[in-house]
């Protein structure tokens, strides 16, 4: 593949993943919660389990993280 192929694919990914953000922030609560808890399942997480982590981590006043290269 050329450059351009390469640019003009990159350019369409983009744009596939605006139309799902537009698609997310349309539908009812019902169709949010069934595509995060797919997105989630395929990332490996349980979503109760991290709402539930994320909860914890709230009542213990919130989570410090330090990055370095």
């Amino acid at each position: 593949m050329d450059d351009k192929t390469k640019e003009r694919e990159k350019l369409r990914q983009k744009l596939r993943y605006k139309i799902g953000d537009g698609r997310i922030s349309r539908s009812n609560k019902q169709h949010k919660e069934l595509i995060l808890e797919k997105t989630l399942k395929k990332m490996g997480l349980d979503k109760d389990k991290l709402k539930a982590d994320i909860e914890a981590v709230k009542k213990q006043g919130g989570l410090t993280l330090n990055l370095s290269k």
